[in-house]
């Protein structure tokens, strides 16, 4: 594995998947080399760590746009309440 590969904010959360796409893959396919096993299985880790980042701050930030809707509107947003969104019933 090189000592240039590109950080995970370079990558954004598509390209952090289409790597983890391919570790697993190698991983799957026996097609990793030992010696790069342990390296291949870091740098899954490091993106996984970054993409699970990246989701729990955008669900926040979703959140706080649905109590700000809530607050606005007066009523419930689709959703906010943890149930699912959809039509009153």
């Amino acid at each position: 594995m090189s000592d240039t590969l590109p950080t995970p904010e370079d990558l954004g959360f598509g390209g952090c998947l289409e790597e983890l796409d391919r570790i697993v893959s190698g991983l799957e396919s026996d097609t990793i080399d030992v010696d790069h096993l342990a390296a291949q299985v870091e740098r899954a880790t490091e993106l996984v760590q970054w993409c699970r980042t990246r989701l729990t701050g955008t669900r926040l930030r979703v959140d706080e746009v649905l109590e700000r809707l809530e607050d606005t509107v007066g009523e419930p947003a689709p959703g906010a309440d943890g149930g699912p969104a959809g039509p009153p019933q």
